[in-house]
């Protein structure tokens, strides 16, 4: 039997084959294999990006870059596609972007934006510790958040409970406050008065707020007192603050939702509201929020410095969105990068926004009050000289006796307590009794005259002797002058 030849079988006839050369076989098959590759990749490339119709190119733009995509000088901080930021520009939140930081997802009243948030994160590159951040637009409620619950020290943002606090406990505007020695041991250059004079509650306030006085602060707090201080603050829902000497903590929330409702009107009335807010606005520490702003922008806000710690929170009016912000670096070990660092914070929020379509619906600066602006500063009372109780004249013993020679005036004086005017010496030819001894004198009246009465005195005359002194003793002088020394004539 033959053998079976190949591709036979029974009953099915012989395929009829084509014979190749092997190298056109293989072209072939390489061709086809680049062919189905290519059908994968625009395949997945369209599920990916479909009706990209925006961004035909499919080119990456900066985030909020506000520049085309193909411009190639546009700063590539962090990248997002065209279609984010058409998104971002209706107020729908945005994908995700690339952070160094873990922004918060959620946050009570703050619907987040994650472009905002990269924007924010680039602008903090640099800035060591513990951060705090909690950024809002109080028109469209769009913000971001970082580490907003977390309770770091206040430094001076804990003048701002205090403000609240007297607006709610009704102190009068005139109410003189007595300065204290305690309230200005607290005093860190920026009180000019002293102990024992006063301000008004509208004095201590301006100063509190406008130039951060501690003593002015002290004094207020005291005033209205720390339990008032605290209950105040916790009936607001501010769970993370606190005024103790022990305790001086807020965080970027809890300071974020009281600029919220002093911006609304809602802090206290609307009348006290627009009270503090111009306070604010009269800020004169402006290092770190409106430093990379345009003049014309308004920005009511409160500072905060200690040793590591560098804060600043406030309302920035805008042409097109009024934004909340509350920036806390506590732990930094470079305070001058931490005040750059919040014033780049403050300046991305408002460019961001600034991009954005305006909201008609959004707080404005409320109307001044009526009150009038107190000075700062004011020239400090002299000081009130202590009484000084004039010397007494002590009394003295008995007045001198005056005896008189031919040839001089010769004066004895007797035992005195202190010096007193000597008496003028009577002319060479009266002298007087010698030997005769003088009467005790009174308490009061004057000592009682010699036998020969002397000239009476040209010079003050000697107060009386004191009671308990005696007197003493006249000097006996001779009766007759020498015989050597002529006798003056009469």
């Amino acid at each position: 039997m033959a053998p079976r030849r190949p591709y036979a079988s029974r009953g099915v006839s012989r395929r009829a084959t084509i014979r190749r050369s092997g190298g056109a076989a293989s072209t072939a098959g390489v061709a086809a294999l680049g062919v189905v590759f290519a059908v994968i990749a625009a395949a997945i490339i369209w599920i990916a990006n479909p009706f990209s119709a925006s961004n035909p190119s499919g080119r990456l733009v900066p985030a909020g870059s506000g520049q085309s995509a193909g411009d190639p000088s546009a700063p590539f901080a962090s990248l997002q596609t065209a279609s984010e930021e058409s998104s971002a520009a209706i107020g729908a939140t945005p994908m995700a972007a690339t952070t160094s930081r873990h922004w918060e997802a959620s946050a009570d009243g703050i619907v987040p934006d994650a472009t905002l948030a990269s924007r924010l994160d680039h602008a903090l590159l640099g800035v060591d510790g513990q951060i705090g951040v909690a950024v809002k637009d109080l028109g469209s409620g769009r913000g971001a958040v970082l580490n907003g619950d977390l309770e770091l020290p206040a430094a001076s943002l804990y003048k701002l409970p205090v403000l609240y606090a007297v607006f709610d406990a009704g102190l009068r505007m005139a109410e003189e406050l007595p300065i204290t020695d305690d309230a200005l041991s607290y005093d860190a250059g920026t009180m000019e008065l002293g102990a024992g004079e006063a301000l008004s509650v509208a004095e201590a306030l301006e100063r509190m707020i406008t130039i951060s006085d501690n003593t002015s602060a002290v004094m207020l707090g005291g005033r209205v007192g720390p339990s008032r201080v605290n209950s105040s603050i916790a009936a607001l829902g501010m769970s993370t603050t606190h005024y103790s000497l022990t305790r001086m903590t807020t965080s970027s929330l809890d300071i974020l939702h009281l600029l919220d409702l002093l911006a609304r009107g809602r802090a206290v009335s609307p009348a006290a509201s627009a009270d503090m807010l111009h306070l604010l606005l009269r800020q004169r520490v402006n290092d770190r929020l409106p430093r990379l702003l345009p003049d014309a922008i308004r920005v009511a806000h409160k500072t905060g410095n200690l040793p590591g710690t560098v804060n600043d929170v406030g309302i920035v009016y805008g042409p097109s969105a009024t934004l909340a912000i509350a920036v806390l670096v506590s732990d930094t070990t470079d305070e001058a990068a931490a005040a750059t660092g919040i014033a780049r914070v403050a300046q991305a929020a408002f460019a961001y926004f600034d991009e954005q379509p305006a909201v008609a619906d959004r707080p404005r600066i409320p109307a001044a009050p009526i009150r009038a602006v107190p000075p700062v500063w004011r020239e400090p009372r002299p000081p009130t000289p202590t009484p000084i109780p004039s010397p007494s004249v002590e009394p003295t013993s008995a007045a001198p006796v005056v005896a008189t020679s031919p040839t001089a005036a010769t004066v004895v004086p007797a035992a005195t307590l202190q010096p007193t005017a000597a008496v003028k010496a009577a002319p060479p030819t009266a002298v007087p009794t010698v030997g005769a001894q003088p009467a005790r004198a009174a308490p009061t009246p004057p000592p009682a005259a010699p036998t020969a009465k002397p000239p009476a005195p040209t010079a003050t005359p000697v107060p009386p002797p004191a009671p308990t002194t005696p007197p003493a003793q006249p000097t006996r002088l001779p009766t007759r002058p020498p015989a050597a020394t002529p006798r003056p004539s009469r």
